[in-house]
């Protein structure tokens, strides 16, 4: 979410840090010519081993950043499960839809 951007940008980018950070630079100066200043960036994304390397990367560049474990994210699980209707990934135990 960008402040004062209407759309959601979401982008799926080729691995390269830098088109990375130029995107949301981008996003930050979109904001800003909406009135709304950019003070804290914020991401969070699932990866797997080799996902550190690049938060540790962004966090140098003044991004807050926060590698997250595909099973430790709460996901709505339509109920009743079916073949033609199977859970969404994510945990489905009763504990997570109280925390959801």
């Amino acid at each position: 979410m960008v402040p004062g951007v209407e759309r959601q940008p979401l982008k799926k980018l080729e691995p390269d840090e830098d088109q990375l950070l130029k995107l949301m630079n981008r996003w930050r100066h979109e904001a800003l010519q909406t009135g709304h200043a950019i003070e804290r960036v914020v991401v969070a994304y699932e990866a797997g081993h080799d996902g550190f390397w690049l938060a540790r990367w962004l966090r140098e560049r003044g991004v807050e950043a926060y590698v997250m474990h595909a099973s430790s994210i709460v996901a709505a699980c339509p109920i009743p499960s079916s073949r033609q209707n199977p859970p969404l990934r994510g945990r489905c135990d009763p504990y997570s839809f109280r925390i959801a």
